[in-house]
């Protein structure tokens, strides 16, 4: 396989990323992780470096970065910090939806907002247990005069208690047919939803997850994002295309549990030796370090095929975020196993990264769902 490097430029921006971590975020990751309000000085951080608004074109305010770039930013933070990594992320997918989904009004009024730093965006696409499942859609969406009404409840929106607009999808109701889904911004001053329930997300910690209701809440019709081919097909078609998002936050707890465990196994005494010197342990050291680079070689090539445009984007993708899902479990399982009885306290973090682990493999598609996405551009079936 050809090797997926980073030119000078890519190289420079990592280590500015780096150095951020560490100074500034690294020390709050812990009070971070265990406190149950959203990171607003870590959102403050990507504000003054202009991160939540890094994949937006420079036309609508932002940086016009690249998939690469961005994913060497998510894979910096999530090293130290898995929730301001996700925050991040979930900035970087509702950019997306609004660039290819909304029309030259609507970027217009939403993306200048977000790259300045001015306003957070939640995002709702997929419900607990719809696995792209129309009928599990449980918003509707009734037409009126001078735009629609939302009635229902939509489960697994993060952060839509400190959000100025969620973007969510919701159908006609007693409906089944994906032309009669659509895509609409709700925006928290004018809209009137409520935010009912709030709960931590296993290992996630800050990370608020939201029940949200809608009962007769008035959006305009200029909120309706309304993309060729329908807002339903364009959607899947956003999240198929990005799954390098998650797959670069799990690359990133895969590093930083890798290198808490490497560290730790220089320093550790047993037998009067270090323990990196027992061969048992190397061979878990080692194979922590393979399968981190597999993930990153095909992060990177994901990334290059992505903005080439290239047909192998969307297979690529969904290899990409079902290999990093095993892997940052493997390895989060293995860190522990090299810190022993220290792994599962609270006095060292790889506890933490086994935590935030497990719900890698199941946001933005499960496992089985990207199988299916990889079997259809293989076979077309």
């Amino acid at each position: 396989m050809i090797p997926y490097e980073l030119n000078e430029d890519q190289k420079m921006f990592q280590e500015t990323i780096r150095r951020m971590v560490k100074e500034r975020l690294a020390p709050k990751a812990q009070q971070v992780d265990e406190s149950s309000e959203f990171p607003w000085d870590s959102f403050e951080l990507f504000r003054e470096y202009g991160l939540p608004g890094i994949n937006i074109p420079e036309e609508l305010g932002g940086v016009g970065a690249d998939c690469l770039t961005c994913a060497i930013v998510l894979e910096e933070i999530g090293k130290t910090c898995n929730t301001s990594a996700l925050v991040l992320g979930s900035c970087f997918l509702a950019n997306l939806v609004l660039v290819f989904a909304g029309n030259k009004e609507q970027k217009n009024r939403f993306l200048p907002k977000i790259a300045e730093g001015e306003a957070i965006s939640a995002i709702s696409l997929i419900e607990p247990g719809m696995p792209f499942n129309i009928d599990e859609i449980n918003v509707t969406a009734s037409p009126t005069d001078d735009g629609y009404i939302l009635n229902g409840r939509t489960a697994v929106i993060s952060n839509a208690d400190v959000a100025d607009f969620i973007i969510l999808l919701a159908k006609k109701e007693n409906s089944s047919d994906p032309k009669d889904v659509d895509v609409f911004v709700v925006e928290k001053e004018s809209s009137g939803y409520a935010c009912e329930k709030k709960g931590e997300v296993l290992g996630e910690g800050s990370r608020q997850a939201c029940e949200v209701v809608f009962n007769g809440c008035r959006v305009p019709s200029q909120n309706r994002l309304d993309p060729d081919g329908g807002g339903y097909k364009k959607v899947i078609q956003i999240l198929e295309e990005n799954n390098y998002i998650t797959a670069a936050r799990a690359l990133g707890l895969s590093q930083g549990a890798f290198e808490h465990a490497l560290d730790y196994s220089k320093t550790r005494v047993q037998f009067g030796k270090a323990i990196i010197k027992f061969q048992g342990i190397q061979f878990i050291i080692a194979e922590m370090a393979v399968k981190i680079e597999s993930v990153r070689q095909m992060l990177y090539k994901t990334c290059t095929e992505i903005s080439k445009g290239s047909s192998e984007a969307i297979r690529l993708g969904a290899m990409v975020k079902s290999l990093a899902g095993d892997v940052v479990m493997d390895v989060a399982i293995n860190a522990i196993q090299v810190f022993g009885g220290y792994g599962v306290t609270t006095e060292y973090p790889v506890a933490r990264y086994y935590r935030n682990a497990k719900p890698i493999s199941f946001v933005e598609g499960s496992k089985d769902t990207q199988r299916k996405v990889i079997a259809r551009e293989l076979y077309g079936i």
